[in-house]
This record gives C-alpha cells, structure tokens and sequence, in this order.
C-alpha cells in the first residue's frame, strides 16, 4: 500500500475518524440544483446558512451574466490543477522519501479527470542558494518536472514568497534587513534557475503583490509602480528560453497594477486569481482580460476557488484567514464549489483565458462531514483530516462530486 504525502497530513487519531459519523441536530435541508447533475439535498448547518445563501444567490446571479454573453462559445482552455503535493510552502516535507510517490500519485489521477497541466508553487525563499538544502529541492523539484512531462502535462511554475512564519507552512524566516534591491536581485536568480532546471511552460513572477507585501513586510510591493518595476527589473534579466514569462496584480486590488504591467514589453501574459465572490473582482478579472489582448498579452488563471468569507470577514486578510479557509472541508459545500468551477470556465471562454487552474483541488478527491465537534476543531486538525480523506480516496482512485463534475466541464469544453 502506498503512502501518500500530502500537505499537512500527520496521524490522525481515532477519535477524530469516529467524530465524522455523527449527525448534526441543527441543521436545516435545502434543495440545491448544479447543473449536470442531479438534485440533491444538502443539509447545511444554521451558522452557515445566511452564507450559503449568500453565495447561492450570487452564483446564480453571475451564471446569468455569463450564460447572456457567452451564447455557447467555447475557447481552446487547457485545465490545470494545484499539484498541492509539491507546494514549497511544504517545505523539508518534500525531502521524504513519500513525496515523490505523491507526486505521481496525484498526477495519475489527474490525468484521470482528464486534467492537462499543473500548477506548482516553487518559491522564495527555499528555492535560492542559501536556503538549507537547496540543491535538495532543486533536485526535487526536476523529478517533479519529469513526472509531469511523462504524462504530457504543461506545468506553470508560481514562484512566489513562500507563507512563511503563518499557519500554512512549516518553514520559518527571517526577512529582517531584506531590501527591495536585495529581494529583485535575489528573485531573478531564483526565476532563472526555475527556468534553467525545470523549463516550465509558464512562470508567474507574482500574483498577489499585496499578499507578498504582507509576507515580507516590503510596502514597495503593493503600490503599483514599484511593483511594475520589480516585475520589469526581473522579465529584463531573464534568458526566458521557451518560458512564457508573466506577473500579475490581485484581482482584488486596483486594475493600475496590471495597467502598469501591460507596458511592460518583457512580459507575456498577465496572471489572475479569483478567490472572494464579488461585482469588483468579476469587473477586474473581465478588464484584465481585455487590457492583456489590447496589449498582445495572453491571460492564465493560476489560482482560484470558492472562498467562503461572510461580510466584512475578507477584510481580515486575503489568503490569510484559517478560520474562512477551514470552511472549505465541508461536504454540503460542494454544489456551490462545482458552481463557482463552472462560472470560471465559463468566465474563461468568454474572456479567452488559455490556462485555469483551480488551487484547492484535494476536494476533488474528498470532502468530510460536518457536526458540530468537528467544525470547531481548529484549523491543522480540520486539514489533518480533510487531507487523510483525500490521501485514501488518491490511493484508492475514487473522487468527490467536484473532482467528478470538473472532469465533465472539461469534457463539455471540447470544441
């Protein structure tokens, strides 16, 4: 029997296993519909309702815009997947003697879903010279590329800072003196040596500048110009060989990121990421299409999914929040997850978006149960167990009914 690393898995105890066959008293049946597949009750828990709602009413209001303007068109989109097995943010995890055979493992059944291409964040700082074991994970990380291409998979390389020193990772690091001069030279070392050891299809430099502002206290990050003039100093430096090279602004944030990157004639594509649900973010991910094809530029969508924040709560920090990332292990959430799948490739077709990718893909192996003990575990337990699920269901070739209905969206895509 193979054992499958995946990200955040340690001993699960017993006790936890047996939480999920309770039932939850307070719950409350609500008849959802997805399209493709059949109706089915999901019981949704009352402190989640108002939400659920929310989000339901929303979908259903964007599948309307996109279903008036798409009028059936289909665009030549490759589906990728987060090969979250391989995530950096994992760190000495890699190096386990199991970590390749997760990485096959996981391809395999990507594959199986009929998905095309990988999504795999290799990022700063483990993978620049003076990380401990560098040449390691370089190493690692060239037998990643080699699964990959055996299976005739592209890859997109995200080569961003790390979630260091946060509950989403294990590595710790001082960033303490870091300059912005130090941090671009440093950058474009790494983002060459991606290039020369893994020759990835696509290499996003930065998707969140706001996110890295954070993770490193550099504010140079997140004001535009400064922004715009790491990503050129970097795109400049690069021998790209056949590497398209792109960056991107938070699609939360002011579209004058990715208005400054577009002048950028290094740069080949503009990279988006849709997390939070709203009118502002469809309007910038729709504008930062269009300004990319007005500008020669192509459009990848290297990160996305349902981010379950209720109002006011994504102010607490996108990408940032385990209380609102907890959510998403819950099984009663998967109508609504295939739902927002099926906007983005719809929003992809529309808008000629060649690459989409969602990030949480472990769902579409498992979900779990909710009761009430189990949704007030803390965050680690709640991945702890979500994760086992998903290794079982790896190990054993069976998928949730997202993995499933994703594999029909990319079927229905056929021109």
């Amino acid at each position: 029997m193979i054992a499958i690393a995946v990200a955040c898995v340690i001993a699960v105890l017993a006790v936890m296993v047996a939480l999920l066959s309770r039932p939850n008293p307070h719950t409350k049946t609500i008849e959802v519909k997805v399209k493709g597949y059949s109706s089915s009750d999901v019981n949704v828990p009352s402190e989640y309702q108002q939400l659920y709602s929310d989000y339901d009413g929303g979908l259903a209001k964007l599948d309307s815009y996109l279903s008036s303007r798409l009028k059936g068109k289909k665009y030549p989109i490759t589906f990728g997947a987060e090969l979250l097995v391989a995530n950096a943010n994992r760190g000495a995890d890699l190096l386990s003697p199991y970590a390749k055979q997760g990485v096959a493992a996981y391809l395999d059944r990507f594959q199986e879903l009929g998905i095309q291409g990988v999504t795999v964040c290799v990022g700063y700082p483990l993978f620049t010279p003076g990380f401990k074991d560098y040449s390691r994970y370089v190493s690692f990380y060239r037998q990643v590329a080699q699964e990959v291409r055996k299976r005739g998979m592209k890859m997109d390389v995200e080569a961003f800072v790390l979630f260091a020193n946060t509950p989403f990772s294990g590595i710790e690091a001082d960033y303490a003196g870091l300059t912005f001069d130090q941090f671009k030279k440093e950058v474009l070392r790494m983002d060459q040596t991606i290039i020369d050891e893994l020759s990835p299809d696509y290499l996003n430099i930065c998707g969140e500048p706001d996110t890295e502002a954070r993770l490193l206290g550099m504010p140079e990050l997140d004001d535009s110009d400064r922004f715009a003039e790491f990503v050129k100093f970097v795109t400049d430096g690069l021998d790209k060989k056949n590497t398209l090279v792109g960056a991107g602004g938070s699609s939360w944030e002011p579209i004058t990121f990715n208005q400054r990157l577009v002048q950028n004639p290094s740069l080949d594509f503009l990279s988006i990421h849709v997390y939070p649900l709203g009118t502002s973010i469809i309007t910038n991910t729709i504008q930062t299409a269009e300004l990319a094809r007005q500008h020669g530029k192509r459009v990848v969508m290297d990160e996305m999914w349902l981010y379950k924040a209720g109002k006011g709560e994504s102010a607490t920090g996108i990408a940032a929040n385990d209380k609102i990332y907890g959510r998403d292990v819950f099984s009663f959430w998967q109508p609504l997850d295939q739902r927002f799948l099926k906007a983005m490739v719809d929003l992809a077709n529309l808008e000629q978006i060649e690459y989409v990718s969602p990030f949480w893909v472990n769902y579409f192996f498992s979900y779990i149960g909710y009761n009430e003990q189990i949704g007030n575990l803390p965050y680690s337990q709640l991945v702890e167990t979500a994760n086992k699920a998903a290794a079982d269901n790896i190990r054993d070739g069976k998928f949730s009914l997202t993995g499933q209905y994703y594999r029909e969206l990319i079927v229905g895509n056929q021109p």
